[in-house]
């Protein structure tokens, strides 16, 4: 059980967060903030499980927020460009953590592709009662084979180094549970489009 140790950490930093010199606790207050999104990750997860409910925090969620809420916990650098063209009214009705989690993968995985530097284009557009998110990177791309297993459990491109490889098969669950869609073109040396389709806030409305 990781909450465990994760809520211990959480508890000693709001405790040296009042105890420590202004400038250290800025530091800790970093580590606290980051303890928190691991619980809120693993109760995601828990979520998603077999054994688990299904109990959704559905509602009716602005697709940009969650879209920028991703980008402002992205870790990356001054080399990486990043163009947004973003329908400001882009309503869903979905679980916005669940949501913020899947693209920040999807993300994290466009920022990997193209370290040191390069371009990752953001699309978000609507056509006939539903939004397209298009996240491109110009990076390393894929051969046919990664694309084929994009989104198989354990399966990575990755150094043995870089985690178990669970990320895309757990956003592609994530996507599905909200009746949208996910799909993703690359080319080896050329990069790589996720393009994530969901149905508009109104038309769930209408069922």
């Amino acid at each position: 059980e990781l909450n465990t140790p994760l809520n211990s950490i959480i508890i000693t930093c709001k405790i040296l967060e009042k105890e420590l010199p202004k400038e250290n606790a800025a530091d800790v207050k970093t580590i606290k903030k980051e303890a928190m999104r691991c619980v809120e990750i693993i109760n995601s997860l828990k979520t998603l499980s077999p054994q688990s409910q299904h109990d959704f925090r559905k509602e009716k969620i602005n697709l940009k927020e969650v879209v920028m809420t991703a980008l402002k916990f992205l870790k990356t650098n001054d080399y990486i460009i990043f163009n947004l063209d973003i329908n400001e009214q882009a309503s869903i009705y979905g679980d916005k953590r669940l949501l913020q989690l899947a693209i920040s993968n999807i993300l994290m995985n466009a920022v990997d592709a193209v370290y040191p530097e390069g371009e990752i284009d953001i699309y978000l557009s609507e056509n006939k009662n539903k939004y397209k998110l298009e996240i491109i990177d110009n990076g390393k791309g894929m051969t046919h084979e990664e694309i084929e297993n994009i989104f198989t459990p354990f399966y990575t491109t990755k150094s043995p180094n870089s985690g178990l490889g669970i990320g895309l098969s757990l956003v592609y669950k994530i996507i599905r549970e909200h009746n949208a869609f996910i799909y993703v073109d690359s080319k080896k040396d050329m990069g790589t489009k996720f393009t994530l389709e969901f149905e508009s806030y109104d038309k769930n409305n209408t069922h």
